[in-house]
């Protein structure tokens, strides 16, 4: 929207989507798409078994196991996104 009423420059485009990135990539915005996630998952899991409790504990756990995959995933790769 903002190339419509002028023209930027490479590098002032390259440092905004270099602030994207580095949002995307902080550690808080994947634990807030973890939470997410985990209740998508949860709704439909609680469809099935016709209970609230069986969905909470759907979504503690599936948060739990994203968590484990995500510490593993930045243990293996030893290359942790930057922080603000």
């Amino acid at each position: 929207m903002r190339s419509f009423f002028r023209k930027y420059t490479y590098h002032e485009i390259e440092a905004d989507l270099n602030y994207v990135q580095n949002v995307l990539s902080s550690n808080m915005y994947v634990f807030v798409d973890l939470i997410f996630i985990s209740l998508i998952i949860s709704f439909f899991m609680a469809i099935f078994f016709e209970s609230i409790l069986f969905g909470i504990i759907i979504f503690i756990c599936s948060y739990l196991f994203f968590v484990a995959i995500y510490c593993l995933l930045l243990k293996w790769i030893k290359d942790p996104p930057d922080e603000f």
